[in-house]
């Protein structure tokens, strides 16, 4: 074999082998993101029904038949969102009102079907979080997602992961969305933004 020919087997051999390494890093980052991802939803599976018993006016939110409707929000992620729906119709009640859960595309119209108590976003990086984030002002109603940067993007609550997890407030939203937390609860609970104390 020529030297040349040999130089550039080499050097596509040596390239190739870097885009392989790229992919397998991107595959696995990936892999990374979605467990992560799984890892904030089980954590916020555990936290929500703390912050439907921290709204204190939660019964007022029941429908006709004394349910707390709460929409599982989700873009193209169904099977997500029943499993989602699966673990909280384990919760049976909050405040002895029976949950009744609802799943639903994050479309703005799918929004107004009826009158939900609270909303759960189960899947990260919906196109419509504004519209659902909008709607839970207007309704005095708490948007959850436990996934990152949501709270930024405007919901009530979330997850804070440091040392432990905590529940995590975006007192922005509460005020704009005129929400009563009890006091014990936004005690312990982490807030967006931060308020630097003097």
């Amino acid at each position: 074999m020529k030297k040349t020919a040999f130089i550039k087997t080499s050097s596509c051999l040596f390239i190739c082998g870097i885009l392989m390494v790229c992919l397998v890093n991107i595959a696995l980052a990936g892999q990374d993101q979605d467990t992560r991802s799984a890892r904030r939803l089980r954590a916020g599976l555990d936290l929500f029904p703390s912050f439907l018993a921290a709204d204190t006016r939660i019964t007022e939110k029941q429908d006709r038949d004394g349910n707390l409707v709460i929409y599982i929000m989700h873009h193209n992620d169904r099977r997500t969102a029943q499993k989602v729906a699966a673990q909280l119709r384990d919760i049976k009640n909050i405040k002895d009102l029976p949950l009744k859960i609802v799943i639903l595309r994050d479309d703005y119209d799918d929004l107004h079907k009826g009158h939900p108590a609270a909303i759960f976003i189960s899947q990260p990086h919906l196109p419509h979080l504004a519209a659902i984030v909008n709607y839970g002002k207007q309704k005095s109603i708490i948007t959850f997602s436990p996934f990152v940067d949501d709270v930024t993007s405007g919901v009530t609550g979330s997850i804070a992961v440091n040392a432990r997890i905590l529940p995590q407030v975006n007192i922005t939203t509460l005020a704009d969305s005129k929400l009563n937390l009890r006091p014990f609860f936004l005690r312990i609970a982490s807030h967006y933004p931060v308020v630097e104390t003097p």
